[in-house]
């Protein structure tokens, strides 16, 4: 449920930058790629609790803010090796370019849907994709 949440909070985020359609979607399926294994390792319960009382209203977190006190979470609960594990990923994830997470985000998409990402300027370092199905 809370991995739903997430997911669905950080389009609300999106919509209120109000991009285009294409744009909103391209950020959120490299976004997915980037973080979804990291917010599925942290149990449900933990991620209510953390969230609790930032949900809504005026001191509501960002995603990224949510993220971040996952990971303080883990920081304090967890062997001080795990911590400085997942860390050291979450680092080597923020200095990848979108070019990284788009070659496994593109095995998600119809060809139609890959198309429309391309004609909007995405997903261009896959064109190998095109000849391989």
């Amino acid at each position: 449920m809370t991995l739903s949440l997430f997911w669905s909070r950080y389009l609300v985020e999106l919509h209120a930058e109000h991009l285009r359609k294409i744009d909103e979607e391209y950020r959120f399926l490299i976004a997915k790629e980037k973080w979804s294994w990291f917010v599925s390792k942290i149990p449900e319960d933990i991620q209510i609790r953390i969230l609790r009382g930032h949900n809504h209203g005026p001191s509501s977190w960002t995603c990224r803010m949510w993220l971040n006190q996952m990971l303080a979470w883990l920081k304090e609960d967890k062997p001080q090796a795990v911590y400085e594990a997942v860390a050291a990923r979450i680092r080597e994830l923020d200095n990848k370019g979108a070019d990284y997470f788009e070659k496994t985000a593109a095995r998600s998409l119809s060809q139609e849907e890959l198309a429309a990402f391309r004609k909007a300027g995405y997903f261009l370092c896959d064109q190998q994709r095109q000849t391989e199905y």
